[in-house]
């Protein structure tokens, strides 16, 4: 009895470890992954798959480009010579010039081929000028970003760095949310600039008008004042009052 568990026992031992084989590889395979259920391990298993069907599939296609470039030497044994050298670390301009001669890489119009070099030879003649224009463009742009740097920041190491960083973040176009506000403030600037000089201006215009007002006054007594002149001049009299005033004065300097 104890024979057959033990054999019982081994089998299922025996059926066991290679699914825990499998899964042990599974987890060297992704050792960043946690696996904590079934459903954790045939996840990694469908994607490991995935793999060994795009490795199959890269196979496949160099298997095929391999075919092509052998006919294609074996059609030009010119080109079969190149490329040994080249395999063997020759500089490709080196080895075509050691086997092949200016005279060799034209085609006459006689070729069938002639179109299609042509044509070949208008795109290498756009590319290139293409090309040119481009690096003398980022030059010229170059020479005015140092020279805009020397004179506005010549005393000003942080704002230069600053500079040259937004002008980096706008050639590579990767952008922070401050760098976008400074060039936003730039570029309403002379807006901003206009409506604050109208709005001193008009501060400046009313200020002149209600100023004068309160200083001069109009010399009439104001509301609940008792007759006293907005001005703090003196009171207001009447004729009478003003002719008895004058009689006293008159009266005391006789008596003197």
């Amino acid at each position: 009895m104890n024979g057959e568990n033990s054999a019982e026992n081994g089998a299922d031992t025996a059926a066991e470890t290679p699914r825990m084989g499998y899964r042990e590889r599974l987890k060297g395979r992704y050792p960043d992954r946690q696996f904590e259920t079934d459903e954790d391990y045939d996840t990694a298993f469908d994607e490991m798959n995935t793999g060994y069907d795009d490795l199959q599939k890269y196979k496949d296609d160099s298997v095929a480009n391999s075919e092509i470039f052998a006919n294609a030497m074996e059609d030009d044994p010119m080109l079969a010579e190149v490329m040994n050298d080249v395999h063997n670390g020759v500089d490709f301009r080196v080895a075509v010039a050691k086997h092949l001669s200016p005279e060799d890489l034209v085609i006459l119009k006689e070729d069938g081929n002639y179109p299609a070099y042509e044509d070949a030879i208008k795109e290498r003649n756009t590319r290139l000028d293409t090309k040119r224009g481009k690096e003398a463009e980022a030059a010229n742009a170059m020479t005015m970003i140092n020279e805009f740097a020397d004179e506005n920041f010549a005393d000003d190491p942080e704002g230069r760095e600053d500079f040259y960083g937004l002008v980096k973040a706008m050639a590579l176009g990767n952008f922070t949310k401050d760098q976008l506000t400074m060039l936003n403030r730039g570029r309403t600037y002379e807006k901003d600039l206009a409506n604050a000089t109208q709005t001193a201006e008009m501060k400046g215009k009313n200020t002149a008008i209600t100023t004068p007002q309160k200083a001069k006054g109009d010399g009439m007594p104001d509301i609940g004042s008792a007759g006293a002149p907005a001005d703090g001049g003196e009171k207001p009299v009447s004729d009478d009052v003003a002719e008895m005033r004058r009689f006293n004065e008159e009266r005391k300097k006789a008596r003197l």
